[in-house]
C-alpha cells in the first residue's frame, strides 16, 4: 500500500532583498515585512531623511545644516550657542579700555570716549599741543583733554606770551640792586651777598617740581620729592601701574587706580585677585545620578550606569533598541530590561520559537508541524483526530452490505460473507457460479 505525499507551502522572507536598507531593521511577515526605522529616518523602506531643520531650530540668527537625527547651527556674525540664540558681547574684551564706555552691537561695538581720547577704541589721548598754543615762548606738555606750558625763561602767562619783568618779583630782596634786561636780569650784591640773586641760597621748589602729587623738600642746587601714595617718579608726575605686577593673573582683566586696582574676573572666578574657581558642582547639579567633576565656569557629569543627559537626569530607556523584537513586551528597567515573551516564544529575548512538537503530541501515527504556540499534526492515512490518535472506521460506510460482516483495520477493512456470498465485498452469489458452470456444458 502508498502513503500518499504531502507538500506544505514555505514562508518566503520578504527581508531577504533588504528593503530597508542600512536605515532600519527589517521584521519579516507573511507576505509582507515591516521596517523599524533608526533614528532620523522615516518612510515605509526608512529612505526618508528627517529634515530636522525643518522647524528653524536656528531661527534667523544662523543658517541650519541638517544632519542625520541631528542639525548644525552656522551661525550669522555675531551670535553663537547652539542655536544662534546668543549675541555675542562684543564688549566682553573691554575694547574701549578705561578711556571710553562701550555699547554692544550686533557683530561689533561703538566707544563713546571719555573727553579727551579718540579713536575707534579711544586709545588716542587727543594732542591739545597740536595747535601751538604755547606759540615759541614755551614748551606745550599735553594732558588729557588739557594742557601746560611750560614758558622759557623771561616769559609766563597761561600761553606764554607774557614777557615777563624778571626784577617785579624783587629777586635780588634787600640784598642787592636789580637791573631788568630780556630774558634777565642782573642783581648788583651788597657786599656781603653773592649769587644771581644775592641770597646765594637758591630754593628749587619754588617752580613746584613735584606739582599737587608730591611734598617738595629743597636742598642745595636740588629738591626732593616725597610723592604721594599712588605716584612715583623724580616729580611725583608717574601714576604708579598697581596692575604692573599682574595681580589678577590669567583670571581676570586688572583696572588700575590711583594707589589701587581693580579684578574684573573672567567667568568661572572670583575673589578679589580672580584667584578662585567657582566650584560649579556646589549646587549638586548631577544629582544622585551622577558624578560631578568642577571645571572653569563649567562642569561634567559622569553618570551611573543606566542615565544619561547632561545632568544624568535621564533614565536610558533599555527598550528603544527593541531588543524583545516583535515577540514580546519589553519592560524598562535602571542599566537592564526585561522581556515578556509573548505565547510560544521564550529566552531572554524571547527569540527562541518554542518546539511544541518536543512532547510528540501525534504519536507514531502522523507527524508533527511546528507553529506559534501551537502544531499541527498531519496524519498518517487510515487516521484522524488533532493528535491523530483516532483509527477511521472504514467499515463506516458498510463496504461489505448486508452479505457479509466487516471487519475494520488500518485504512482498510475485510468481509466475512454469509453463507451463499463471495467476493471481497460479499457482492458475489455461488448460485451464479453453478449456473455458469450449467451452461458451460
Amino acid at each position: 500500500m502508498k502513503k500518499k505525499m504531502f507538500h506544505f507551502p514555505t514562508d518566503i522572507d520578504e527581508c531577504a532583498s533588504s528593503p530597508c536598507g542600512s536605515n532600519g531593521d527589517c521584521v519579516d511577515g507573511v507576505d509582507s515585512y515591516t521596517c523599524t526605522c533608526h533614528p532620523g529616518y522615516s518612510g515605509t523602506n526608512c529612505d526618508n531623511d528627517i529634515d530636522e531643520c525643518a522647524s528653524l531650530p536656528c531661527g534667523s540668527n544662523g543658517d541650519c545644516v541638517d544632519g542625520v537625527d541631528s542639525y548644525t547651527c552656522n551661525c550669522h556674525p555675531g551670535y553663537n550657542g547652539t542655536t544662534c540664540e546668543n549675541n555675542i558681547d562684543e564688549c566682553a574684551s573691554s575694547p574701549c579700555g578705561s578711556n571710553g564706555d562701550c555699547v554692544d552691537g550686533v557683530d561689533s561695538y561703538t566707544c563713546n570716549c571719555h573727553p579727551g581720547y579718540n579713536g575707534t577704541n579711544c586709545d588716542n589721548n587727543i594732542d591739545e599741543c597740536a595747535s601751538s598754543p604755547c606759540g615759541s615762548n614755551g614748551d606745550c606738555v599735553d594732558g588729557v583733554e588739557s594742557y601746560n606750558c611750560n614758558c622759557h625763561p623771561g616769559y609766563n602767562g597761561t600761553n606764554c606770551d607774557n614777557n615777563i619783568d624778571d626784577c617785579a618779583s624783587s629777586p635780588c630782596g634787600s640784598n642787592g640792586d636789580c637791573v631788568d634786561g630780556v630774558d634777565s636780569y642782573i642783581c648788583n650784591c651788597y657786599q656781603g651777598y653773592n649769587g644771581t640773586n644775592c641770597d646765594n641760597n637758591i630754593d628749587e621748589c619754588a617752580s613746584s617740581p613735584c606739582g599737587s602729587n608730591g611734598d617738595c623738600v629743597d636742598g642745595v642746587d636740588s629738591y626732593t620729592c616725597n610723592c604721594h601714595p599712588g605716584y612715583n617718579g623724580t616729580n611725583c608726575d608717574n601714576n604708579i601701574d598697581e596692575c604692573a605686577s599682574s595681580p589678577c593673573g590669567s583670571n581676570g582683566d586688572c583696572v588700575d587706580g590711583v594707589e589701587s586696582y581693580n579684578c574684573n574676573c573672567h567667568p568661572g572666578y572670583n575673589g578679589t585677585n580672580c584667584d578662585n574657581n567657582i566650584d560649579d558642582c556646589a549646587s549638586s547639579p548631577c544629582g544622585s545620578n551622577g558624578d560631578c567633576v568642577d571645571g572653569v565656569d563649567s562642569y561634567i557629569c559622569n553618570c551611573h550606569p543606566g542615565y544619561n543627559g547632561t545632568n544624568c537626569d535621564k533614565n536610558i530607556d533599555e527598550c528603544a533598541s527593541s531588543p524583545c523584537g516583535s515577540n514580546g513586551d519589553c519592560v524598562d528597567g535602571v542599566d537592564s530590561y526585561t522581556c515578556n515573551c509573548h505565547p510560544g516564544y521564550n529566552g531572554t529575548n524571547c527569540d527562541n520559537n518554542i518546539d511544541e512538537c518536543a512532547s510528540s503530541p501525534c504519536g507514531s501515527n502522523g507527524d508533527c508541524v511546528d507553529g506559534v504556540d501551537s502544531y499541527i499534526c498531519n496524519c498518517y492515512q487510515g487516521y484522524n483526530g488533532t493528535n491523530c490518535d483516532n483509527n477511521i472506521d472504514e467499515c463506516a460506510s458498510l463496504p461489505c452490505g448486508s452479505n457479509g460482516d466487516c471487519v475494520d483495520g488500518v485504512d482498510s477493512y475485510s468481509c466475512t460473507c454469509h453463507p451463499g456470498f463471495t467476493g471481497s465485498k460479499c457482492g458475489e452469489g455461488e448460485d451464479s457460479h453453478n449456473m455458469c458452470r450449467f451452461f458451460s456444458y
